[in-house]
């Protein structure tokens, strides 16, 4: 009878550490810092962090679960020997009792460690995420000299689609299918490592694959801005970037005039972006420690898009980036989206955390 109870206590035991265990995941999984829309809807490279976010998960869980059974088995071994003399009913209760605590206390150092491991997982693509839609031109790299392709189409069309309602702020994940698309562990080898940043006043790298802008048409019929918008030639706008709405009225200009605009060269933005990106996956330490992660929050924070698209109109209309028409704070939301304070709370904690290598480090 002793055996009955004790293999009953145990499944018991077992099936609370499986709830406990569920509902720890819920609890992570609506974490704002890991659920942020940043992660879940802005960029493709997300369904890799996220597959490798679950894998660290159940590595971790797994691992606190073999733990756990020994701390049962030792349990149930010490509640035998001293409790012995007690009633099988009494001696299940203090069993179940003291196991649950010790799976509440060893399941909250779990989730820790799993959540800076998630963190650390998605460092290398926020900032890049942030901006523009750069890792769209991740992925369209046969889309000619096009980098944006909301369509899915591999084709030179680019954008297609209104900033109302196809910007980075409206996407869904099924609406970045653009182009070949490369893992992340490919990225050195396809993308980085083989590409040069933007230097020349068209926009395009001295490879086509690593430029994002073309030099034909006009925006509203190639780039997707709502119908009626002033004709620019000779320049594509990656979607989302900015809005162009009668109130303000601005006009975008031809990529080559953006040189005169930020005061000689091409503009800051697209070099920085390209050097930290590009050493990100070059690194050879964990994301978390270096001037990288700096860069890329720099480049990340809305001041950084702010000046950019100060500077892009500043150009069209011949003026200083200080005193563009238009509200900055509006176009900012309409890339980013309304709840861009959970950014800087993001940042904060990505700072603040320990990152946890998946792979190796158990902590």
């Amino acid at each position: 009878m002793k055996k009955m109870y004790v293999r009953k206590t145990t499944q018991s035991t077992a099936r609370a550490i499986t709830f406990i265990l569920a509902a720890a995941a819920v609890v992570t999984a609506n974490n704002k810092g890991i659920k942020h829309t940043l992660l879940v809807r802005y960029y493709k490279p997300a369904r890799t962090v996220r597959s490798t976010s679950k894998a660290s998960v159940s590595s971790f869980t797994s691992r606190a679960t073999n733990i756990q059974n020994l701390h049962i088995l030792s349990l149930r071994l010490k509640i035998y020997a001293l409790h012995e003399s007690q009633t099988k009913q009494e001696t299940a209760t203090i069993l179940v009792a003291a196991a649950g605590q010790k799976a509440a206390t060893l399941q909250a150092d779990t989730l820790d460690k799993a959540t800076a491991a998630i963190k650390g997982a998605s460092y290398g693509h926020a900032a890049s995420a942030l901006i523009t839609d750069f890792y769209e031109m991740l992925e369209s790299i046969n889309n000619a000299k096009t980098a944006y392709c909301v369509t899915g189409t591999p084709d030179s069309t680019d954008a297609a689609g209104s900033t109302e309602t196809e910007g980075c702020a409206h996407a869904a994940a099924a609406d970045f299918e653009a182009g070949t698309f490369h893992h992340c562990n490919e990225l050195i080898q396809t993308v980085f490592e083989d590409g040069d940043p933007i230097s020349t006043p068209d926009g395009n790298a001295t490879k086509t694959k690593f430029g994002f802008f073309t030099g034909t048409a006009n925006q509203e019929t190639n780039t997707g801005f709502p119908t009626g918008t002033p004709k620019i030639d000779k320049v594509k706008k990656i979607n989302g970037l900015f809005k162009l709405n009668a109130a303000s009225d601005p006009t975008t200009p031809a990529i080559t005039n953006i040189e005169t605009a930020v005061g000689g060269g091409i503009n800051k933005f697209w070099k920085d972006l390209h050097t930290a990106t590009k050493d990100v996956f070059h690194e050879t330490d964990r994301p978390g420690n270096g001037s990288i992660q700096k860069t890329l929050i720099a480049i990340g924070s809305k001041t950084s898009v702010e000046q950019h698209i100060r500077n892009f109109l500043a150009a069209a209309n011949n003026t200083s980036p200080k005193s563009v028409k238009g509200d900055i704070d509006a176009e900012y939301k309409q890339k980013i989206g309304e709840n861009n304070e959970e950014t800087d709370k993001l940042w904060t904690q990505l700072k603040t955390t320990r990152v946890v290598n998946p792979e190796k480090d158990y902590g």
